[in-house]
This record gives C-alpha cells, sequence and structure tokens, in this order.
C-alpha cells in the first residue's frame, strides 16, 4: 500500500515515517504539511538524510493524495483534520485520523472540550474508534478510523476490562506524560527552563481526553461515573504513566482473572502483577504494560499502566489498526524488543 502522511513534521510523523519503513506491507510515497514548501524532511530532521525516505515535505494537495495514495495518515494538531479530510476522495482512500477531530460522537462535546467547530455528523459518525484491543471487529475493513489519544489508552486499557465486569464508583486518576505528547509548537510551558527538572500538572479535570475516556468506559458499562483526572507534564522527552485508583471488593486474584481473560491474546498488552511497571521498558515500543496492587486496609485498588506516548499513544497504535483493518497480522512493522535508555 502506498502511503501519505499529512503533519509529516510533527513527533507524530516522524514516528509513522520510521514504522512505515520497517513495514513489509508499506510504502512511504508522500509527505505533506500545511507550511510544505517542498524542502527536504533532512532539513527539519537531519537523522533521515540519505535515507530512501529523505522526501520533499510538499503543501496538502487532495487530488494529488488521492489519485496516489491508498491511505493517509492524518498527524496534525487538533481541529485541521477535521477540514481536510472530506477533501479527500473518502470512497477510494482509506485514512487514519491521529488527532482528537473524530473521537467524540457528539459535536457538542468537541466544541465544549476542544473549543473549536466540530466535524459534520455525518463525517464523525462515519469513523471507527481505534482502541485497537477493544474494537477489532469494528476496525475490519474499516476506511475512516479515528485514533485515540495518549492519555485516553493508557487510561482506557487499565479501566475497561474492570467496567466491563463491575459497577465502580468514580475513579481518581493521576497521570503523566513526557514533553513530546505537547507536541512541536513552541511554548512557554515546554521550554526547557519550565520542564527541566520540574514536575507540571497542567489542564486539571479539564483534558480533552476525559470525555474521550468516559465515553468509552461508557460503551463497556452504563453506569459510569464522572472521573477525576490530573495530567501533569514529566522532564522527559517520552513516556507515560497512568495510575489509577478504583474502590472495589475483588481480591487480588480475582483483579487477575479478569485482566488475563480479558488480554489473552492481545500481543501488546503485558500484564505484571503486583511487579509495577515502569516507563522506560516501554520505550520505544507499541506495548502497553499493566500493573495493580490491592490495598486490604482501604479497599482501593491502585492500577498503573505505561505507554510510549509516540507509539503505543500515537504512530504505533495507527499502524496497529491499519493492520486490525487490512486483516494482517497486528504486529506487523512494529517493534517487538523496546529500546533501552
Amino acid at each position: 500500500m502506498k502511503v501519505a502522511i499529512v503533519g509529516a513534521t510533527g513527533y507524530g510523523g516522524l514516528e509513522l515515517i520510521r514504522l512505515i519503513s520497517q513495514h513489509p506491507q508499506l510504502t512511504l510515497n508522500s509527505l505533506h504539511s500545511l507550511r510544505g514548501n517542498n524542502e527536504l524532511l533532512s532539513t527539519i530532521y537531519p537523522l533521515v538524510q540519505q535515507t530512501p525516505y529523505d522526501l520533499e515535505v510538499e503543501p496538502f494537495e487532495p487530488v494529488k493524495i488521492s489519485k496516489e495514495a491508498d491511505v493517509v495518515f492524518f498527524s496534525t494538531p487538533a481541529g485541521i483534520a477535521k477540514d481536510l479530510i472530506p477533501q479527500l476522495d473518502l470512497k477510494k482512500i482509506q485514512v487514519i485520523d491521529l488527532s482528537g477531530d473524530l473521537r467524540l460522537e457528539k459535536r457538542e462535546d468537541y466544541e465544549k472540550w476542544y473549543q473549536n467547530e466540530a466535524a459534520s455528523q455525518e463525517l464523525i459518525n462515519q469513523a471507527v474508534y481505534g482502541l485497537s484491543e477493544w474494537h477489532h471487529d469494528k476496525l475490519q475493513g474499516a476506511m475512516l478510523i479515528s485514533n485515540p489519544g495518549c492519555y485516553a489508552t493508557a487510561i482506557l486499557l487499565g479501566l475497561t476490562p474492570l467496567y466491563e465486569k463491575l459497577d465502580i464508583p468514580s475513579v481518581i486518576i493521576d497521570a503523566k506524560s513526557g514533553v513530546s505528547g505537547a507536541g512541536k509548537a513552541l511554548s512557554e510551558a515546554t521550554h526547557f527552563m519550565q520542564t527541566h527538572d520540574n514536575l507540571q500538572p497542567y489542564k486539571m479535570n479539564a483534558h480533552q481526553h476525559l470525555p474521550e475516556i468516559e465515553q468509552q468506559l461508557g460503551w463497556v458499562n452504563e453506569a459510569v461515573d464522572p472521573l477525576t483526572m490530573t495530567t501533569q507534564l514529566l522532564p522527559i522527552a517520552r513516556g507515560l504513566m497512568a495510575v489509577m485508583y478504583v474502590t472495589t471488593t475483588l481480591n487480588t486474584s480475582e483483579i487477575k482473572k479478569i485482566y488475563q481473560d480479558r488480554y489473552a491474546t492481545d500481543p501488546f498488552i503485558r500484564l505484571s502483577g503486583e511487579k509495577i511497571p515502569t516507563i522506560q521498558q516501554v520505550i520505544g515500543s507499541n506495548y502497553c504494560d499493566i500493573g495493580w496492587q490491592k490495598d486490604e486496609r482501604t479497599g482501593r485498588l491502585t492500577v498503573v499502566t505505561v505507554i510510549d506516548n509516540l507509539l503505543k499513544g500515537a504512530a504505533g497504535q495507527a499502524v496497529q489498526n491499519l493492520n486490525i483493518s487490512q486483516g494482517w497480522d497486528e504486529t506487523l512493522g512494529l517493534p517487538i524488543v523496546p529500546m533501552f535508555t
């Protein structure tokens, strides 16, 4: 399949290029950016020089893309893909959107949480929400896929098995991400002097992934109380940890069985039980590692999930979704061994 990437100069776009380079079924056909001026990608990222992937970064040209590409990845900031996707021939070309533009079912929810005009309801209805481990059936043959957010991915993979089986009182979530999760755009919050040797809470109970999480949990359990979520910026480049505090009467063995039964056949879920995972062990991979401990004194279960926010939280899951949609082995082209950092 020939691939076009829109938003190729961002961190997620760069990871897509790396994954496509090692995928036996994919060929990188073109790179695009809203500010594309036909300069080589190596002028921005010298690491790709003297490789077959040092292509010119072109402006967005929907007619050309529709004629030449089989699949288009949008790795653009929120608010862009919703306007560009309808310009493509969606009857012939597959689209995977890594932004938040098509994740929320209700237009009013998007406009409240993203402070932007929503996509048309028709376009939203066409999109399949691509939480890979939970939507295999819907993803098969899907032509328009909405990739989950990084926080949503880590949190949902930890909580959804519990919500599927139990009625759970409101959960408290403490989630921390590396600076790459904020994107490439310059901001005071991601300035070196703000992030170095610092830990910054931000968007407390106001992060745009919160309604996405509650929406998915509502699909498996109608009795979902509002969640309390604090997101924080870690002084690291990549990686994400979500810690979730759940009140339950289940013991450790029962909790273990829920996770093992649900994820027994999922190649990118690794269960560590009471050996709590760390961010370092998933960097450079598409894994989500899940651990948990039960405090019998309080009856509170602590669930910890870790992912690489640029891979399982973005480009890796996007390729996994493409694999599933095409009927390929879902591990195809995705790194099996994490990097040692």
